[in-house]
């Protein structure tokens, strides 16, 4: 065999065994991943089965206790009807947004190394444009979630400067035209909706606390929805 062929051969090799390599690692990680998505659902079901506690404004609450202290005034589970699933601030896991109906808020719930931590907040008609991308329009500007250990944020994608009657208008930090802004905001709202789940009615009407099985078959068949989707 001539010492270029040989050589050949060995650079082929090589090459064969960095994409096996790189094949490997990668599948390595989107299984590590998986399993993390996995163990993110399970928290939250978790957390509604009242059996693992959430961070509220930097203390240690569980759900019901919650309820009990923020919704004194109504039942268990009656101002649960929805909630919904969304990367609302862009980092490969879904926020679960909870609608409370009878207080005009939402309670999200947002995951971070291996704690899940609860906003409660009034955003009035803002989260009813919530995409399937977590992307929102907030006063008339697209926009997405920061989340921050005791407190959250509203980061614009886009915004809109007045000075006086002068409007300049920018998406990301590139300054647009009026058009350009128009235009944006309508492929903004073309995308799909961030789909509602409604809770069973067998409970949300009666106030009844579900069994952890209803919980767990609703939430899961959601959680599976959005992972397909993603």
């Amino acid at each position: 065999m001539s010492k270029n062929r040989y050589i050949l051969i060995l650079y082929i090799a090589l090459i064969c065994l960095v994409i096996f390599t790189f094949g490997t690692i990668n599948h390595s990680k989107k299984i590590a991943r998986e399993k993390e998505l996995i163990f993110i659902s399970d928290m939250y079901i978790s957390i509604l089965q009242n059996k693992t506690s959430f961070v509220y404004e930097g203390e240690s609450i569980y759900w019901q206790d919650f309820l009990n202290e923020y919704l004194y005034s109504y039942s268990y589970w009656a101002p649960v009807c929805v909630f919904r699933l969304a990367d609302m601030n862009g980092d490969g896991t879904a926020e679960l947004i909870l609608e409370l109906h009878y207080t005009m808020k939402q309670l999200i719930l947002h995951y971070n190394d291996g704690v899940v931590y609860g906003y409660y907040r009034h955003y009035g008609g803002s989260l009813d444009t919530l995409k399937e991308d977590g992307t929102f329009i907030s006063s008339s500007m697209v926009s997405r979630m920061n989340f921050l250990e005791n407190y959250c944020e509203i980061i614009y994608i886009s915004k809109i400067y007045i000075y006086d009657s002068y409007h300049l208008y920018y998406i990301d930090t590139n300054r647009v035209t009026l058009d350009e802004y128009r235009e944006f905001i309508a492929e903004q709202e073309k995308k799909e909706n961030a789909k509602r789940y409604k809770l069973s009615e067998s409970f949300t009407l009666s106030g009844a606390a579900p069994t952890d099985e209803l919980i767990r078959e609703e939430f899961s068949a959601a959680w599976e929805k959005w992972m397909q989707e993603r």
